[in-house]
């Protein structure tokens, strides 16, 4: 039979944990938009090295396709240049985890909302059902 575990947690212990992970969580959103702007600009750079390595590899193109498009005046050139010489520009790799602006944005107000109610309490250890409400944030 199974027996019920009972475990009492200090409200300041719980207090300080949420604040932590809050702070974590505005930490991560600062360095998720770094790190995309970062990626954006080397995207950025690589379809310039890319434009300018397909240009000077031009006499090795095959398969060319083209196309007018009389209503804007436009000759559309497409073709296939190979990929296998030494200065092939290497694409940029994206290496962090893209954080959602609007997930984070929850779960602040969500774990704001929880350290108001814990402020405003006088007990001095947290029950299991709020424990288990905002364990998922801890």
């Amino acid at each position: 039979m199974a027996r019920a575990i009972s475990v009492k947690v200090a409200t300041p212990k719980v207090i300080a944990a949420l604040e932590t992970k809050l702070a974590s969580l505005e930490a991560n959103l600062a360095t998720s938009t770094a790190n995309e702007e970062a990626y954006q600009v080397s995207w950025k750079q690589y379809q310039e090295d890319l434009k300018a390595y397909a240009i000077a590899n031009i006499a090795d193109a095959s398969n060319f396709r083209i196309s007018h498009r009389a209503y804007n005046n436009v000759v559309n050139i497409d073709y296939d240049v190979p990929t296998n010489k030494p200065n092939m520009p290497v694409e940029p790799k994206r290496d962090f985890v893209i954080v959602q602006e609007h997930h984070i944005t929850s779960a602040k107000e969500d774990i704001t909302n929880a350290l108001n109610i814990l402020r405003m309490t006088e007990e001095e250890y947290v029950s299991a059902s709020t424990m288990k409400s905002i364990a998922s944030y801890l």
